[in-house]
């Protein structure tokens, strides 16, 4: 939906292209239509107690990238402690804040807040519109739970109780896909009848099922993390392999599973997700960005990206879109084509760890 811009984010957005000196110069002139509806949303989690947490926002059209957008919109109002995901349905957006343990719901029209839920929230993570009506989001730790939203009342009518530790979500085919085990606190993937709301199954597959994405085949591709042990001092001294499995979406049974890193890097790797097509499945590990054949029985040992990131997550037109952190300073958003070739790199805010597309 088109929308003549308000004077505020014309301000922002000029102040964005003045800042940058990697933008092109045929982006000087910005069309009075330009609005925040569509385009890519990079969630920056913001230091953890530092209440910094923000949002970018990114058009590959124009290739305007805005920074602090719903922090600005919204009369400098601060978004909170870790931005961890980002949904929409429509023309209302909920972003989820784990340590601020609640859920903004936001115009998408003009990003300005519509309500805040914090009502029985205690560790938010990863939430997804399963009908226009209807988003699941997933909390807690031991055991940890899927909460059913409304998103016309905006508050919770249901929990359903997972594993530990639940992660991100996906749907495919009525069903619900949970990963259970962040840190290594769960090897279980949770099944839901998105029709009635009730748990169907529950899977075990690796250490620290932590993310997944379907492919053109509807079986479900699952990244296992592995789990670290620490001594008293936080000194990482032992860890299991980090996995990826392919899961039949049927009967769920495990059709392929393949070991991906090293033992004894200590990295955990914690993103995953498919071409537009599902033909692609695309991976982050220590030593890059990897990628396989949806119906191949064998990874490549060479990454189509040699570089280490934070997030990666594969937008509609199948540009691959890789964020990349630093402990001290603004983070970065990388974008490749579908073979690892790098379009464009853009300033974010502090600790961007992933991307919605809408």
């Amino acid at each position: 939906m088109k929308q003549q811009i308000l004077k505020p984010l014309l301000i922002i957005l000029l102040t964005t292209i003045i800042a940058s000196c990697e933008k092109k110069e045929d982006i000087m002139e910005i069309p009075m239509d330009y609005g925040f509806t569509h385009g890519a949303f990079i969630i920056n989690e913001g230091n953890f107690g530092h209440n910094n947490a923000s949002i970018s926002h990114y058009d590959e059209t124009s290739e305007i990238i805005t920074n602090g957008l719903y922090t600005s919109i919204n009369n400098n109002l601060p978004i909170g402690d870790i931005a961890q995901s980002m949904d929409a349905s429509g023309e209302t957006g909920f972003i989820v804040v784990n340590n601020s343990q609640k859920v903004i719901f936001v115009s998408m029209n003009t990003f300005t807040v519509e309500k805040e839920l914090h009502e029985n929230i205690t560790a938010p993570r990863y939430i997804r519109t399963i009908t226009e009506s209807k988003a699941y989001l997933t909390d807690g730790s031991f055991p940890g739970k899927v909460h059913v939203i409304d998103l016309v009342s905006k508050r919770i009518t249901k929990s359903i109780t997972v594993g530990n530790s639940p992660e991100n979500i996906i749907l495919s085919n009525d069903k619900a896909y949970v990963c259970n085990g962040l840190w290594g606190n769960d090897n279980t993937v949770s099944i839901i009848d998105t029709n009635t709301d009730e748990l169907l199954e529950t899977v075990t597959l690796a250490d620290g099922t932590i993310d997944l994405t379907a492919d053109a085949d509807g079986n479900i591709w699952v990244l296992c993390s592995g789990k670290t042990t620490y001594d008293d001092n936080w000194t990482p001294v032992s860890e299991t392999d980090s996995k990826l499995i392919k899961m039949n979406g049927t009967n769920y049974t495990i059709e392929k599973e393949f070991i991906i890193g090293q033992t004894g890097d200590f990295f955990s790797p914690k993103r995953i997700d498919a071409s537009p097509d599902g033909k692609i499945i695309y991976f982050a590990e220590a030593n890059g960005v990897y990628s396989i054949d949806y119906q191949s029985d064998q990874i490549s040992t060479n990454p189509i990206i040699s570089q280490q990131f934070y997030g990666l997550d594969v937008s509609p037109s199948g540009n691959i879109y890789c964020t990349e952190s630093n402990p001290t300073s603004n983070g970065f958003l990388y974008i490749f084509d579908s073979t690892g070739n790098e379009i464009i790199k853009r300033e974010v805010g502090m600790f961007p760890n992933g991307t919605f597309f809408n």
